[in-house]
């Protein structure tokens, strides 16, 4: 199972659709507790990969990061054990 088939979508937000390992939604960006939801980690885990620069994020101020989901995605299959 890819880390693409995995995605669910988070409550309240609509389905997120993927096909060929793209995503489309309606929305571009989610934050971290979205994020978690899609992707099944913690809100602690996804900060602390956003402080060791494994994931991007956009800052939108001290504590609060926005994310586009197709990078995710892309930072996360980067570092695929083999």
């Amino acid at each position: 199972m890819t880390t693409m088939s995995m995605l669910k979508a988070p409550r309240g937000s609509g389905d997120w659709v993927t096909e060929n390992k793209n995503i489309k939604s309606k929305r571009v960006y989610v934050n971290s507790r979205e994020l978690s939801e899609i992707i099944s980690l913690p809100v602690t885990a996804i900060q602390r990969l956003v402080r060791e620069k494994a994931i991007p994020a956009y800052q939108l101020d001290r504590k609060q990061y926005m994310f586009k989901l197709d990078e995710v995605i892309s930072a996360i299959e980067s570092r695929r054990v083999k």
